[in-house]
This record gives C-alpha cells, structure tokens and sequence, in this order.
C-alpha cells in the first residue's frame, strides 16, 4: 500500500451517532448517518452547506429520499406521499433535488426540506426522469424521452426542461451542474463513453475525453474544475479537467487498481481509489497529492466511498458510505474537517523571484511531515496562501532549490492565519544547512559553466550539476552568484 495511505484507526472517542477522530493534530470528525436515520441501510449522495442528502432503505426493502443536517443529529424523512420509492442526490442550502418512483414512473423531483413540499419535474411525454446535480439555479441529469436518454437541464420547473444531447449522440448523462456549467457524459456512434461538458445548451457541448481514453466520465463541477475518471489500458483513474481535454491531470495514485474522482470544491477532490480496498479519497489537484479518508473509520469497514464535498465556511463536508462486515450493510458517512488557510508573503533575500514555492506542514510537537509537499503559486507582490490540514499547531517549511530551509509556525486552532513571512536565503547548494566552504567548493569548479554545457544538467559525483550553482538563475554561474553565495555565507537553515 501507498506510502501516501494514514494507517492511523486509532479512535479518541465513540459516540452512538458519531465517531470523533484525532490524529496528532489534524482532527476530522466522522459521522454515521445510519444512526441517526434509525435504518438499517444508507447512503450519502449529496451535500450542501446546511443538509446531507442521500437514501436509506427500511427493513421493508422501500428506499426513501433523506435529509440530515451536516452533523448528523437530525434526519427528514423526504419520500412523497404515495410514492413507491425515492432517493436524493444533491442539495443547496434551501432544496434537495432526485427522484421519485410515483404513478408507475421515476420521475425527477425538488423538494424543500419535507416530504410533502415535492415538485414533479418529469418533462411531458418522458417515460422516466432523475435530478442528479444542482445549484442554486438549475438542476441537472436525465429524461428518457422519445425512445432516447437524454442530459437534461432544468430551471425548477417541469416546462422547464433543456436538452443537452448532442444531435448526434445515441444518449448522454449529466451528473452536477455549478450554474453556469453542466457535466457528464456523451455516447456517439463509435459506443465510446465520453465525459462531458456543457454550457446550458447542447450545442455548447465540449468533449472531455482524451484521444487515446477507452472510457470516460465527469462527476462533478465547482464552475471552473472538472473532476471524473478516463479509462487507459482498462483502468479507470481519477481525473481533472479545467475546460476541454488538453487540460486534463490525472489524479490517478500510482500503484491504483482504480480511482474515480467524483466531486470537486475550490482546491478539494473528492472520490476513492482501489488499492486492495476502496478507500475514500480527497485529492489538491495532482495524483500524489492523495489522502485517503477511510482509515479514519473503525476496523469493522472494509471499503468506502466519497460522493459529494460542501462547505460552510468553517468545515468541509465530504458526504459518502462505507460497507460495515459486521452489519453487512452500507452505512452513509460523513467526513468534516475545521477548513483553515495560510497566507502572507515569500521574499527571495535578493535572489530573482519564483512563481511558485513548494510548501510542506508538519505537525510542530513532533515535526512529522504531513503528506504532502505542495506547489504555491507566489504572486508578483510575492503573496501566497495554502490551505492548512484541518485546524492545529503547525509548521510551515519550505526550501526551493538553492535556498536554506525555513520553517515558519502556523497554528490554526482558532482560526485561519494571514501575514506570515517566509524571508528565504539563496545560497546553498550542497543540501546540508548551513552555507559554508563546500557550498564554495562546487561553484568555484562550475564557474564559467552555462546551460547547454554538459555538466549543467548532468550531476557530478555528489549530485550536483552546474545548474544547481546558477543562484541568479541567469544560465551561467558567475560574479553575480559568487556575490549572491558571499552575501550569505555562514547562514545556516531551519
């Protein structure tokens, strides 16, 4: 398994209705929604800042749509009157949107926080329709209609309806809207699955998949991120898109069986991946920035799934289930965490001023790195900000190549924290902390050297090449790093 994977399940306290872990000092809370909803099986679909909506099935078998609050303590039981069946699976802070078997259909349904406030949303002459994704102006997902499958976009209305399938598609899927842009995905004549884009009409519609994908599907959308999975070589990876298929990241974790990513919230993605087990997963935009949450669960689950992210300023929701052996039963879950942030300032100690800074916290009493290093952007001005994990004492390091390291304190117990600076020293380049003859030793035998020579990219006994002694990053290691190097001499790191 994946370094990448927390082994911790070490549990701080049990309650009846939730479970409250604490590793070091980044704390999630974990919340069993079965309990709460007092049956026997559930599932967490969707999330919003204020609800929780998903299914749970009585002991006489009849799903029924379901709403909780983020923490669990409250449960609305949203099946309409007369209805066979239902489910729920997306929420905004007022209205809940899914399905509803009534009148020997499924048809699309709205709700606003009880059973008997149901709109029909089933589209005239459509033999069955679903809401799969919403926003606070429209909803999204599918109609059977006319002998075709068909995305569906509507405005809180059943005349209201948008086809979103291309002309000529055999059928297509939306899965989440922002408001602004709908996903899913599109079937052509050539029977591939293709994870999709759209922009509130069919002819808007943008094809996701990359050229060589065998299969491919987008899940979710905040407006400006798309998050799904392409399929290479039969397996399916956690992908990232941000407009069309050239932008595409895989958020796959080496090592993966299978990932899939299913929702995304600012810097947040959210699925599982397949690693022996399924595990639930939230990612920050790149494959080796995966952590997964299904270690936080008692031993007795043995796979998990994440299904929607929200926020409501103060935490993130990542709402889901996880398949309890000892019950044999799915169990819906959620997983919240304090959402705190770290800004301020980078300043380079007159050396030229990177885009970015590679940026790692670790825990303060004990110094353990937290997984894992990100990339932070850094301003003209030379601001940056990070999100922290979860609310703690930490610390922040940094070292770009030929920098000491530093290490700032950011405790985050209270509250976010601004105006921190990171004041860096150019001048190492044996990584050893301290910048001292042998730093001298390696520039003095690479001075005169510039890129395109072969020792700049071609390391030397020690592992340095002559690019590692370009402290101007200039392309030639000169007077300019000699004075750089002398300015500081004797500086030692963090």
């Amino acid at each position: 398994m994946s370094k990448r994977v927390l082994l911790i399940r070490a549990i701080s306290s049990i309650f009846v209705s939730a479970f409250a872990f604490t590793f070091a000092s980044a704390t999630w809370t974990v919340t069993n929604l079965t309990h709460s909803s007092g049956e026997p099986i559930c599932i967490a679909w969707g999330a919003s800042p204020t609800s929780i909506v998903g299914e749970v099935r009585s002991q006489s078998a009849i799903n029924k749509a379901s709403l909780w609050d983020p923490a669990g303590a409250t449960w609305i039981n949203l099946n309409p009157p007369g209805a066979e069946y239902s489910a729920a699976h997306a929420a905004t802070a007022t209205r809940q949107g899914g399905m509803a078997y009534v009148n020997n259909a499924s048809r699309a349904v709205l709700w606003t926080g009880s059973a008997a406030s149901w709109i029909d949303l089933h589209p005239a002459g459509g033999d069955y329709s679903v809401v799969r994704g919403m926003s606070d102006v429209d909803e999204v997902g599918e109609c059977r209609i006319n002998n075709k499958t068909r995305a569906i976009r509507w405005t809180g209305s059943a005349g209201s309806w948008t086809d979103l399938n291309p002309d000529d598609s055999y059928y297509s899927i939306g899965y989440a809207t922002s408001g602004t842009e709908q996903v899913g995905y599109v079937v052509q004549a050539d029977g591939i699955v293709r994870a999709s884009r759209w922009l509130g009409t069919k002819e808007s519609w943008v094809d996701l998949s990359p050229p060589a994908s065998e299969e491919s599907m987008a899940y979710g959308t905040d407006g400006s991120t798309q998050v799904g999975f392409i399929k290479l070589n039969n397996v399916r990876m956690a992908h990232l898109w941000r407009g069309d298929w050239i932008s595409g990241v895989s958020l796959h974790p080496e090592g993966a069986e299978n990932s899939q990513a299913r929702a995304v919230l600012g810097d947040r993605q959210v699925g599982f991946v397949r690693m022996g087990a399924t595990m639930a997963t939230v990612w920050s935009g790149t494959a080796d920035s995966w952590i997964e949450l299904h270690s936080l669960l008692p031993g007795n689950y043995s796979s998990s799934q994440a299904l929607a992210i929200a926020t409501d300023g103060e935490r993130d929701y990542i709402a889901g289930s996880a398949y309890n052996w000892t019950t044999q039963k799915q169990e819906g879950i959620v997983w919240s965490q304090a959402r705190r942030f770290v800004s301020g300032t980078v300043s380079f100690g007159g050396a030229p001023e990177l885009a970015s800074v590679r940026m790692q916290f670790r825990h303060a009493n004990t110094g353990a790195l937290i997984p894992h290093e990100v990339e932070v952007p850094i301003a003209g001005d030379g601001s940056f900000s990070l999100r922290a994990p979860g609310g703690g004492d930490y610390q922040l390091v940094s070292q770009p190549k030929g920098f000491l390291r530093r290490v700032v304190n950011t405790n985050t117990v209270a509250s976010s924290l601004s105006g921190i600076q990171v004041q860096l020293i150019p001048g190492e380049i044996v990584v050893d902390g301290v910048i001292d003859i042998g730093d001298y030793v390696k520039l003095a035998l690479n001075f005169g050297k510039m890129n395109g020579d072969w020792e700049w990219d071609n390391p030397d006994s020690d592992g340095i090449t002559a690019s590692d002694c370009d402290l101007t990053r200039d392309g030639i290691v000169d007077i300019a790093d000699y004075v750089l190097l002398s300015t500081n001499f004797s500086a030692v790191g963090d």
